[in-house]
């Protein structure tokens, strides 16, 4: 089950997913979402120019990948010397349970230590009743993913 798909004015789909719990088989669960998300597009006969990128955006509450540092992964469809077989969108990941942010630099950050703490800030007595405030009128996506007005 998908937590919220989105399209934006281009036509380019999102999935967004919040996983607080990482078992064994959730890379198999993660690529067969995206996968089913991006052949939905098409039905029988139809032309696959009509195919529209697809953006799966993951937010984990464990950890998944405990040998690989850092806390965001990209994943795009590349050989083995990085050449893309077609840029039709990808898999974001983000282990919050590795976000050590203290001092929020990006846009990135700011969302994910929103996701990450904001238990904490209500226990402190601080609302949450929206986002956090951003530089822009509209919500930017993590690093990478295009940007654009996105509709849910």
């Amino acid at each position: 089950m998908v937590d919220v798909e989105a399209s934006d004015q281009r036509g380019r789909l999102y999935q967004f997913e919040i996983q607080l719990l990482v078992l064994p088989e959730l890379p198999a669960r993660i690529l067969c979402g995206w996968a089913d998300r991006y052949s939905a597009q098409l039905r029988r006969g139809e032309d696959y120019s009509e195919l529209r990128p697809t953006y799966a955006i993951w937010l984990l509450g464990e950890t998944l990948l405990a040998q690989v540092p850092g806390y965001a992964y990209r994943y795009r469809l590349r050989d083995v010397q990085g050449r893309g077989l077609i840029d039709h969108g990808g898999i974001w990941l983000f282990e919050l349970s590795k976000l050590a942010v203290e001092q929020v630099q990006t846009e990135e950050e700011r969302w994910l230590k929103f996701f990450n703490e904001g238990e904490q800030l209500i226990a402190v007595g601080r609302p949450v009743t929206r986002p956090p405030p951003h530089r822009s009128p509209r919500a930017e996506l993590p690093h990478g993913v295009p940007q654009s007005n996105i509709s849910a």
